[in-house]
């Protein structure tokens, strides 16, 4: 006999099957050879038209510069887009709701626009932009990954989708999420699990996302972040991203697991595949004034630009965090994206100084405990339908048995607790910081760290070990974070360590996770954290950061 969920199940994936063309997809015979790296079918499988290829590799940046030059039309853009965005679908799962349909409408009004009045709707006319699917686009589901809402059509558009809307761009899919946002990995039992293009898992909570973008099955994505979603998919799947401080960009019009939960607030940010497309999206979504009046929680912070830019010859004070946090032991290839990163900066002048983590055990526990007293509405959300609990989700339950009703909520005593450790943990991190200042010389520009541990999780790891602790710090301090790529992990400059000593069990399960032929030409990002609200300064730092970095592999 079927259950609720299984027939929700069954009527979501048969919404979005029928909504994809079977002319886009790849053919059967392809799917039998797939390369160890599945983002290079766009220009290897031979289903893609030259056109079609210049398109998909472009960035966000140069295909509104095409547009708006009419070497590119929005509808020939949006076209090229939806077929990459298909097979990325079939390779990753990385999708929800599709509406090319409703996106190539959108497209052919532009181009008519343009070709009546000579000129553009906006800053981001013509530029098709995936959201992740916790966002209010009408009339489409925000399913979170649950069975409960996952055919309860949105009514209200999100602010945030308003206002790119206005400005041109053209939304035409929405992505995967884990169950009720819940887990760092993707997978739910409404849209199942998604996989980044070299067979690993691509993060949560914005995992679609990453998939998707790295698939360039989009050329710009959004995302959310309470812990690390924006950056770990981002980083898991090679990718630039950003998570800005809190109300820098709006929120209102998202679904959330846990409504309310304001000690620790949700940000969203972009990923994409150039720092430029971060730059730019950021730039024009806090400079749109209408955003003041559709959300008032939004910052009145137009962006900054004299910040942004990188300074001609200044040099970089920059606190480095290396081989562990007292959590974890990082992977070998992310040990050595972060020599190699420290390396070319100080070869080109900048300083690099270790940075100690400050209290990095209680953040984790300020944030878990945060959780872990809400449990209950999520648990709640799940077994309305019947489903099933992933063992990452396990504890849920077990907390909620465990402590009860009642007492598993989070009352003023508790909450009072909580916000005072997270003041105080956030007091002497935003102390320690100011007193980088030193001889003379001014407060450090940024923390360089890791992700993770690993360059990208193996699917399911995220089911048995816990590693995020070098994310979740971040929004405990509502710091801003970008992240980005550096290198390729390599079996030959990656062996397993020798003699290998753990923190703990989970640093030796996590340890043991690691395999180099297994991770042999994956990715490898690191992250940079920045101060509160100056996310300008932190993307001028990543800028110059990036550079150093593409300049010195260059020059090996």
């Amino acid at each position: 006999m079927t259950t609720r969920w299984e027939a929700v199940r069954d009527e979501c994936q048969k919404r979005r099957s029928e909504a994809i063309p079977k002319q886009y997809l790849l053919p059967g015979k392809f799917l039998n050879t797939l390369p160890k790296d599945c983002s290079t079918v766009v220009d290897k499988s031979g289903h893609f038209t030259e056109g079609e290829r210049q398109i998909i590799n472009a960035s966000a940046t140069s295909i509104l510069k095409n547009i708006a030059s009419k070497t590119w039309t929005a509808t020939e853009v949006t076209q090229a887009f939806c077929k990459s965005a298909a097979v990325a679908q079939q390779l990753t799962n990385c999708l929800t709701e599709v509406f090319f349909d409703r996106a190539l409408e959108r497209a052919q009004f532009l181009d008519d626009y343009q070709a009546k009045h000579n000129k553009l709707v906006g800053p981001l006319h013509g530029l098709p932009i995936s959201v992740k699917d916790s966002f209010h686009v009408p009339p489409y589901p925000v399913s979170i990954g649950l069975s409960l809402y996952a055919t309860e059509p949105a009514k209200e558009e999100a602010p945030l989708i308003t206002a790119m809307r206005e400005m041109g761009a053209i939304l035409y899919v929405k992505t995967n999420v884990p169950t009720g946002m819940s887990m760092c990995e993707t997978i739910n039992r409404i849209w199942g699990e998604t996989q980044n293009p070299w067979g690993f898992s691509p993060g949560g909570s914005s995992g679609g996302e990453g998939a998707l973008v790295s698939m360039k099955g989009s050329p710009l994505g959004i995302g959310t972040d309470l812990g690390g979603s924006v950056r770990m998919p981002a980083g898991f799947c090679g990718l630039y991203g950003v998570k800005p401080t809190v109300h820098r960009l709006s929120m209102r019009g998202h679904r959330t697991s846990l409504p309310g939960v304001d000690m620790i607030s949700a940000t969203c940010g972009p990923v994409a595949r150039s720092l430029d497309d971060i730059k730019l999206f950021m730039e024009i979504m806090t400079s749109y004034p209408k955003t003041l009046s559709l959300d008032h929680d939004v910052l009145p912070m137009p962006w900054r630009q004299e910040q942004a830019t990188p300074q001609s010859g200044r040099k970089l004070r920059i606190g480095i965090i290396e081989e562990t946090d007292g959590m974890v032991t990082i992977h070998p290839p992310v040990a050595r994206a972060l020599k190699e990163a420290r390396t070319a900066l100080e070869a080109a002048g900048h300083e690099v100084f270790a940075w100690e983590p400050v209290r990095h055990k209680e953040m984790i526990q300020v944030f878990l405990q945060n959780a872990f007293y809400h449990v209950g509405t999520v648990l709640e959300m799940v077994l309305a339908t019947g489903e099933p609990l992933y063992p990452a989700t396990e504890y849920f339950k077990k907390a909620y048995e465990h402590e009860g009703a009642a007492s598993a909520k989070l009352d003023a005593e508790k909450q009072r607790a909580l916000t005072i450790l997270r003041n105080s943990v956030r007091t002497e991190f935003f102390d320690r910081w100011a007193a980088t200042a030193v001889d003379g010389l001014p407060e450090m520009d940024a923390i360089l760290t890791p992700i993770a541990a690993w360059a990208m999780p193996p699917l399911g790891a995220y089911q048995k070990a816990n590693n995020f602790s070098f994310t979740i710090f971040a929004n405990v301090m509502d710091a801003p974070a970008t992240v980005f790529p550096v290198t390729l992990a390599d079996k030959n400059k990656d062996p397993k360590r020798d003699n290998f000593v753990p923190i703990d069990e989970q640093d030796q399960l996590i340890q043991s996770m690691y395999d180099p032929q297994l991770y042999d030409g994956v990715p490898v990002c690191l992250q940079l954290v920045g101060k509160r609200f100056q996310e300008e300064s932190l993307l001028a730092v990543t800028e110059v950061v990036d550079n150093v970095i593409k300049g010195s592999a260059s020059a090996a």
